[in-house]
């Protein structure tokens, strides 16, 4: 049996890359960290400073139609709606480093999306869903590293009312 080369899976000296999901990726510094996935999160802000009760944000995602329920705290896609959605409900006590145990019936101040990515045509529907999500609560939509290796990005903040047009 030949020796692996650092950049190679192998299953057997037969067969290179069994799976189409096996297939090395090289990460570069500056670029994204997944080219199937969106990583997103729903928050007031970066120190997770609101919350807001479970069962009202829970009440709100059943009656969404792309949305179904399949644990306590835990949504997915829709049969009919076609990309691939996992929506966890959290009660994190840090933006950067949480689990999927950190939940909570009380109270959320997280929602973390992954989301399949499918080029502009199949994000758009998805884009509306978590924009319709962090609306209803007021909160930001935050991609944790776009495509071009931006941490953090703003996707959709709600407008403030505080700001004064210009004269």
């Amino acid at each position: 049996m030949g020796s692996l080369q650092a950049d190679e899976f192998q299953i057997s000296p037969h067969r290179k890359y069994p799976f189409r999901w096996a297939q090395p990726v090289k990460l570069q510094k500056g670029k994204m960290w997944s080219d199937r996935y969106y990583y997103l999160n729903i928050v007031s802000d970066l120190k997770l400073s609101s919350g807001v009760r479970t069962q009202e944000l829970t009440s709100f995602l059943c009656n969404q139609p792309e949305l179904i329920q399949v644990a306590n705290f835990k949504f997915k896609s829709a049969p009919d709606f076609l990309t691939f959605l996992d929506i966890r409900l959290l009660k994190a006590n840090n933006y950067n480093s949480w689990s999927d145990k950190d939940v909570s019936h009380e109270m959320t101040n997280m929602i973390a999306v992954v989301c399949a990515k499918g080029g502009s045509d199949n994000d758009e529907p998805v884009k509306n869903l978590l924009v319709r999500v962090a609306r209803f609560l007021n909160w930001q939509l935050i991609d944790e590293e776009t495509d071009d290796g931006i941490e953090n990005y703003v996707v959709w903040k709600p407008s403030s009312n505080s700001e004064q047009p210009s004269s």
